[in-house]
This record gives C-alpha cells, sequence and structure tokens, in this order.
C-alpha cells in the first residue's frame, strides 16, 4: 500500500500537501501574535531594532547574541512599521517555514518520513511557543536543519554548489548565536568519526588483520594510528573528509576567542593578562584588554593562516577560496552592521566567544542536570518516547542514516546538559533532531505493517502478529494530547507561568498600565512618567515607552529626579516604596506584579536522600499532583514574583485594579 518514495506522491500531491501544513503552521504562529505581553529579553531586542531601523545605528553586544537578529527585525519594522505583533513577524514565519524544510530531505527520509516530521514540527509545543517569541533560538533552529539538509545533499551528490550553500548558512549561524559553535562541533565529531571508521576498516581488511594475532589491542592501536595518518593526509578523498575540513577550516578564525581560557592559568593569571575581561570597568566582558588585545590579535592570524592552509590542502584552491570569501563576507557584513561599525569584526571574531567563556561561571538559571529531560516530558512527551525507541531501532538494525539522527539527538542533549546555562528556550534545539528522527521512524515502522494482511474482524490477531500496528492508535492519542499542550501552552497562558517552559514572563499588568498610559497621554503633553530602572525594571517599559518623549528612567533613592515638567505617573520597586512614606501629589501606589516565574522547588527534587526520593515516587498524593498538572496546569505552589507600585497623580483620579492582585493601600 504505502511505498517510502514518490510512486504514492505525485510532486504536485507532495508539495500540496507541505503547503496545507505550511498554511496551518502559519496561521497557529500568527494566531493572537501581539496579543502577550514582551518578555525581558524581547523588549530588549524589539528596542535595538527599532533604533537600527530608525537612525540610532547598532553595535555588537554578544550578551544580546548576533547582529542578525537585530538587522532582520529592523528591516520588518521598515516595512511593516514597530509592534508586538512585526517584533515577533520574523520569528514566526521562520518557525512556519521550518515544517516546510523536511520536504527537502525526501532522499533521506522518504516521502512518507518527510510528511510525518513536518506533522511533528507543527505540532511540537516548544517549536510552537517560541516560533512566537523575539528571541535568536528559532532562527538557530531553522538555519541548522537548514545546514543538515544541505551536508546531506552534498555527501549523496557531491555537487559543488551545496559548499558554497554550507558556507552561508553556516557564517548566518555564527551571526545568529554563539551555539553555532556548539553546532558545528557536534556534526564535525560525526563526520571525524565516520572518516576515522571507514580508514580504519580499510586498513584493517587491507592489512589481513582478521587473523588471531592480527585482532590483539597493539596492532588495532596501530591500525588506529594509521587511520589518522589516512585522514591527515591526502590519499582520503571521500566527501565526507572535505566536509570536514571545510567545517573546521571556516570556523578557525571565528574560534579564537577560545584561547582566552588561558587567562586563568597561574602564570599568565600573576602578570594580570586579560583575554577575556571579566570586569566590566576595566573592559566590557569578554574583550581582551592591554597586551592581550595583541596576543587576541596573534591567535587570530595564526587560526586564520591554519584555515587557509587546511583549505587549500584539503579542499583545493579553487573551491576554497570561494568558500572562504562567502563566510567572512557575510560575517563581516553583519557584524559591522553593513560596514557601519568596523568595531564589530573584533567583537564577532573574538568577543563573542569570550564573553560566553566568562560567563559559564555565572551559570544563569540555576537549572539541574535534569532539566531538559524534565522539559521533554512534560511538554515534549510524543517526541520523547518516539525519540527513544528510534534510537532502540537504528542501533539494533544499523541503519546508518538512523544512527546518524541518534547521534545528533544524543550528542545536542550532551552538550546542552552539560553547559552551566540552562534556558527553556534552549530546549528546541534538542527537540529539533528528534522530530526528524521521529518521522523516519513512523515512516519505516509504517512500511513494516502488512496492510493487506489487515482483516478488521481479526484485530487480537493482526496486533499479535504486526506489533508495529500497536503504534497507531497510541500515536493518535498521544499526538491529540501534544497539540492540547500546545493550544493550552500558546494561548491560554502565554504570559502567565504555570507552565514550566515560561519560567519567568512580563505582567500581562504591564501592558494594561500601558493603555492606561496612552489613553491619557502621559509621558507626552500630559506630565512626564518615572520608572525606577532597579533590577532591570525599566524593561520592557524602554520598548513600550519609545514613542515616549518626557520619561525618565533612574534607580529610585528618596525622591523622584527633577523634571521641568510635573509627574504624572511613577513606577517604583517594591523594595524601594518602603524608603518613602508617599510621594507628594500622589495618590498611594497600586501594587503590580512586573515580572513572574514557575516556581522552583523542582530544582531540589533531587538533592534530597534516596530514601525521600523513592518515597515521593510512590505516594499517591505525588501522582495525583502529577496527573493535576499534566490535566490543567494545576499548581499547589505559589508564583514567583517580583512587583512593583505605580502611582498616579492625586487629580487624575485612576480606578485600576491589577489583573494579577488587588489593589495595595
Amino acid at each position: 500500500m504505502f511505498h517510502k518514495n514518490s510512486k504514492n506522491f505525485s510532486n504536485i500531491s507532495l508539495i500540496f500537501l507541505f503547503v496545507f501544513i505550511l498554511l496551518i503552521s502559519f496561521l497557529s504562529k500568527i494566531w493572537g501574535l501581539g496579543d502577550r505581553v514582551m518578555h525581558h529579553d524581547e523588549s530588549l531586542h524589539a528596542y535595538y531594532a527599532w533604533e537600527l531601523a530608525f537612525g540610532e545605528g547598532y553595535q555588537h553586544n554578544p550578551m544580546l547574541h548576533g547582529p542578525l537578529q537585530m538587522e532582520a527585525i529592523a528591516l520588518v519594522f521598515k516595512v511593516f512599521g514597530h509592534s508586538d505583533f512585526t517584533a515577533r513577524f520574523l520569528h514566526a514565519l521562520l518557525g512556519s517555514f521550518l515544517v516546510f524544510l523536511p520536504y527537502f530531505f525526501r532522499s533521506k527520509l522518504g516521502n512518507l518520513g518527510a510528511i510525518f516530521s513536518a506533522l511533528l514540527i507543527a505540532v511540537s509545543p516548544s517549536l510552537l511557543y517560541f516560533s512566537r517569541f523575539a528571541r535568536n533560538d528559532i532562527i538557530v533552529v531553522f538555519l541548522t536543519l537548514s545546514l543538515v539538509v544541505v551536508i546531506w545533499n552534498y555527501i549523496d551528490s557531491g555537487k559543488r554548489r551545496n559548499l558554497y550553500l554550507i558556507s552561508i548558512i553556516t557564517a548566518l549561524l555564527f551571526c545568529t548565536k554563539e551555539t553555532a559553535y556548539m553546532i558545528v562541533f557536534s556534526l564535525g565529531v560525526y563526520l571525524f568519526f565516520v572518516v576515522f571508521i571507514n580508514n580504519y576498516l580499510f586498513i584493517f581488511n587491507l592489512s589481513g588483520a582478521n587473523s588471531k594475532d592480527g585482532k590483539t589491542i597493539i596492532n588495532k592501536f596501530k591500525i588506529a594510528l594509521l587511520s589518522i595518518g589516512a585522514i591527515i593526509s591526502k590519499e582520503d578523498t571521500s566527501r565526507y573528509k572535505t566536509l570536514l575540513f571545510l567545517m573546521l577550516a571556516l570556523v578557525f578564525p571565528v574560534s579564537a576567542g577560545i584561547f582566552s581560557v588561558i587567562q586563568t592559568l597561574p602564570v599568565f593569571d600573576s602578570i594580570g593578562l586579560v583575554l577575556a575581561s571579566a570586569d566590566s570597568s576595566i573592559a566590557p566582558i569578554g574583550t581582551a584588554y592591554g597586551g592581550g588585545q595583541v596576543i587576541a590579535f596573534y591567535f587570530v592570524l595564526i587560526l586564520t593562516f591554519f584555515s587557509i592552509v587546511l583549505g587549500t590542502r584539503y579542499i583545493g584552491l579553487k573551491i576554497w577560496w570561494k568558500c572562504f570569501a562567502i563566510f567572512y563576507l557575510v560575517f563581516i557584513t553583519l557584524f559591522t552592521v553593513f560596514f557601519s561599525d568596523w568595531n564589530g569584526v573584533g567583537s564577532g571574531i573574538w568577543r563573542s566567544l569570550g564573553y560566553w567563556i566568562i560567563q559559564q561561571d555565572v551559570a544563569r538559571g540555576g537549572q539541574p542536570w535534569f532539566y531538559y529531560i524534565l522539559l521533554m516530558v512534560i511538554y515534549e512527551f510524543v517526541i520523547f518516547i518516539i525519540g527513544i525507541a528510534a534510537i532502540v531501532y537504528y542501533l539494533k538494525n544499523k541503519d546508518k542514516f538512523g544512527i546518524f539522527l541518534s547521534y545528533w539527538v544524543v550528542i545536542t542533549f550532551v552538550l546542552y546538559g552539560i553547559a552551566s546555562e540552562k534556558m527553556p528556550w534552549l530546549l528546541i534545539n534538542m527537540v529539533l533532531p528528534a522530530t526528524i528522527l521521529g518521522g523516519k521512524f513512523l515512516s519505516d515502522v509504517t512500511f513494516k505493517i502488512e496492510w493487506t494482511r489487515i482483516d478488521r474482524f481479526k484485530l487480537i490477531n493482526i496486533f499479535k502478529q504486526q506489533k508495529f500496528l500497536l503504534l497507531l492508535p497510541i500515536g493518535i492519542i498521544i499526538i491529540v494530547f501534544n497539540i492540547f499542550v500546545s493550544l493550552n501552552l500558546t494561548y491560554k497562558n502565554s504570559d502567565t507561568p504555570l507552565e514550566m517552559l515560561i519560567y519567568t514572563q512580563t505582567s500581562p499588568d504591564v501592558k494594561d498600565i500601558m493603555s492606561l498610559i496612552d489613553d491619557r497621554d502621559y509621558g507626552q503633553t500630559n506630565g512626564a512618567i518615572f520608572i525606577d530602572s532597579t533590577n532591570g525594571f525599566n524593561w520592557p517599559w524602554v520598548w513600550y515607552l519609545r514613542n515616549k518623549t518626557n520619561v525618565v528612567y533612574g534607580r529610585f533613592a528618596e525622591d523622584l529626579p527633577y523634571v521641568e515638567h510635573e509627574y504624572s505617573i511613577a513606577m517604583i520597586h517594591s523594595n524601594n516604596v518602603k524608603k518613602l512614606d508617599q510621594i507628594e501629589d500622589f495618590d498611594n501606589g497600586i501594587r503590580f506584579k512586573h515580572r513572574w516565574w514557575f516556581p522552583e522547588d523542582y530544582k531540589t527534587a533531587f538533592s534530597n536522600s534516596p530514601n525521600k526520593i523513592f518515597s515521593s515516587l510512590i505516594d499517591r498524593k505525588f501522582w495525583e499532583q502529577m496527573f493535576l498538572y499534566f490535566l490543567n496546569r494545576s499548581l499547589d505552589d505559589k508564583l514567583g514574583s517580583e512587583d512593583a507600585y505605580v502611582f498616579f497623580r492625586s487629580e487624575d483620579k485612576v480606578d485600576y485594579i491589577p489583573k494579577t492582585m488587588n489593589q495595595v493601600r
């Protein structure tokens, strides 16, 4: 009944099906896209993109990752105007087109596998949520899948144009986020092992090592050394090897910042060498300082030399110089913001990596080792279960491409798991390979079912004979549940952190207060606005008040800063309100939640004694709570929050009750 390839699908019908999935996905991404209040990070990205779009320029800052996102959002603002909706439009668009990419992977997945992969991407709760979120992670995911598709197209076809496409996509990845290093590393390790194993087996068979004496540890070690020698030599001209050295040579210069770690060695620490500043009062974090700048320059120069040598030797000058030129033309163009800020070259090549090496000690989020596993179980249960089954299946059947996909899933989990900073938006980097693996697995399992032998009156016997058929009703049930989870996460609880995936979120009260500000024209003709910037509370107000000309930001001390025109509204961090009894000419403040977050008791779940953990797992109440949370996100613990007070002038008589808490008198 089914065949993996195009005999079951005409090209027109297949394209029509993918376009249909794309349109449904796009609709789910843009529906109410501007309704949710801007997250702290979103407001930063949107504001700096707005400044770039309307003449203020932009200077690369690795805290905000690569410049591509800001430049792309700025372009959207120029074309469609600036709003919460348009700030997220780019991400929604790429998240939608992500479902179409498996179409170009049909040579490896088959038509049905490509369709299954597209569907798994479309119903993924985390991919849906973060496709509607103005962070660069969905851009990374889109580029990552594009890169993997092109890599395998080159392996299969050997067409030179794929090498140029790889250069472009890899450059865009490095211009998007520093996780590009992890992506290139994971793919590079796979390519290395394939080249090594191919050489090992060839030399093993050529040397007649199948004899008993030939299987000794010493002989195997010799063959391993010869295999590495074959990789270094020019004799092996496989496409895997070409890809390995292409990616190595391209990223060598932009990886120079890794050497900033040597500043912690006693010999360099004693002389005060600064290759990546950890103190912003000395130099911007991640920047080389003083004599460190000279050493950093030489590191970049040396790695560039090795890059040219590797590329010329193993790829060929005729192809290599084009790949190198393409990569660094894209890289320099974007990091200099189209040649308007040449400091971006050094910042991109050295500081990007230096900054995040310094941040590893900060370990923002403080999440436990099992964080991503927990998120997968809660939100990506479908893909999690299918992924485990698929890994076992392909290892058992020694399916070459299935093993690659299994490796991709595992290595991604490992790399993000050992990284000190664990955040919910990074989950989609793990979900992506799992959807492709799941799509292939579902396709392969479907072809294992002998459909012509199915008799509706003998279903019990059929299930006994064809165990794979059991996956169909199970799959339908859990996919329906997945859609239910997606809808609740994305549309019902989108700015209420009952969802663990939301982590921390700006309160919807902020948008309500913003409506009052607009209605009364505060910050323009009707008085000034004061925003207390304690603990970053000026965000997302900087974004929302971007068109207001009479706004003052500053840490509140004892009184409001002097302005020529009187204040009409003031927002003060709850910790600072205790510094005063009242603000003259203002009503008593109304307390509201500025940002709130999911309870974090789960962080210590496995830090208790084994006996306590075991007793929790066998406690019926524990499982009842788990079931209620899965069903309707019911929580026993209160949401965490950081609050503020909003003060209005007495004569304005503002009647406002926050959604998140009652008025405080």
